[in-house]
């Protein structure tokens, strides 16, 4: 059993739980027999919610043990203690968990005041705050020390010989290897993350990383992708909230609504990567048109992969379903084949799907245990 094999079967099985959870709650009616049906939200429905949001810490627990802490250990990707996963996932976890509680009282008390418009106005606030809490653990994480390190100078050089602008660039100080930040929306342009470690890859590799980003933002490939991610939990939630038990009134509909979006989510966990792929495979192609050789856009992919599942190869079948990211041996020999391409658009719904109260946001395998990976789930 290899590392990518065993945070495959974590994720199959946290998700395969969560939403195995979600269809008996629904099934047998469990939100409207156990839940608050009160118009009056106060102290009890606020209980109600962080009872409900301790148990769902409760059950991730044994699989973000695995996944944070003994994966990486047994398989030696971290070397961090216990002790020291502990201190970051803790608090982390109780983070997350009263992001959720507050976007549950919002979601309940906008509806009962202001009604539907009051649901909406209140999801796009929590996809906003979201954006915005990343935005923040960014700047904490930001190493200025690196901003104008010659190796950024070198790659940025390079970036600019291929005729590509570089965009803002931001170096992040990380602990989990499989960190690979990406692009975040800021109050002006939006901002390339580059993870402090990566600063030690060779100058060349390191610029197609910089180029591939870049490229995305550019071409519109990343804001396809953020507009596609919106899209989709906005408009689930909606609908999610508008079927049979649920709604956002009470604390019981908001719970039946929250079991449906996790089925919501499952579909989109199916159906999304694919548009991530055709964008991964959209940046090869812009690449080797600017002059990029094939040689370095596959040596900068399989430096990127070593640090994450190493899993150069992969069933393709399993590629479909669970690999938003197409393994490096499938990278040159396969041009998208169309224009539905919308950059990291699968992680990038599940990050957003914060603001949803999604349930499966931390629970799929490329995340699970990593709380630096929540917010920023990994991408290309």
């Amino acid at each position: 059993m290899t590392y990518a094999y065993s945070r495959l079967w974590l994720g199959i099985l946290g998700v395969g739980s969560l939403v195995t959870f979600s269809s008996v709650a629904l099934l047998f009616q469990l939100p409207q027999a156990w839940l608050s049906h009160s118009n009056q939200f106060g102290a009890g429905e606020v209980w109600e919610l962080a009872f409900l949001l301790g148990g769902y810490a409760l059950l991730l627990l044994p699989f973000d043990f695995l996944g944070g802490y003994w994966f990486p250990r047994r398989f030696e990707k971290s070397r961090d203690s216990l002790k020291q996963w502990m201190l970051r996932y803790v608090p982390a976890a109780l983070g997350h968990s009263l992001f959720f509680l507050i976007m549950g009282c919002l979601l309940v008390n906008w509806t009962q005041s202001y009604g539907v418009y009051g649901s909406f106005l209140a999801v796009v606030a929590g996809m906003g705050s979201s954006l915005l809490l990343r935005y923040l653990i960014i700047r904490v994480q930001e190493s200025f020390a690196d901003q104008e390190s010659p190796e950024l100078a070198s790659a940025s050089k390079v970036v600019r010989e291929w005729g590509i602008r570089i965009p803002k660039l931001t170096v992040a100080a990380h602990r989990d290897v499989g960190f690979t930040g990406g692009i975040i929306l800021s109050a002006g342009p939006p901002r390339v993350v580059i993870p402090a470690e990566w600063l030690e890859l060779p100058v060349r590799q390191l610029a197609v990383l910089i180029a591939r980003r870049a490229l995305a933002i550019y071409n519109g490939a990343f804001w396809k992708g953020q507009a596609v991610a919106f899209s989709w939990n906005l408009g689930g939630f909606v609908l999610c909230s508008l079927l049979p038990q649920a709604g956002l009134t009470t604390v019981a509909e908001l719970v039946a609504t929250i079991c449906w979006f996790t089925l919501w989510s499952f579909a989109g966990l199916l159906v999304l990567p694919t548009l991530s792929r055709w964008a991964s495979l959209q940046m090869d192609r812009e690449l080797l048109a600017v002059g990029v050789s094939s040689q370095e856009v596959v040596s900068a992919s399989t430096a990127l992969d070593e640090r994450q599942d190493n899993q150069p190869e992969r069933p393709a079948s399993i590629e479909a379903i669970f690999h938003p990211i197409p393994g490096v041996n499938r990278r040159i020999r396969n041009l998208p084949r169309g224009n539905l391409s919308a950059w990291n658009v699968a992680r990038s719904t599940l990050f957003l799907s914060w603001g949803c109260l999604g349930l499966l946001s931390r629970a799929v395998h490329c995340n699970v245990g990593r709380p630096e990976l929540w917010a920023m789930p990994p991408s290309e």
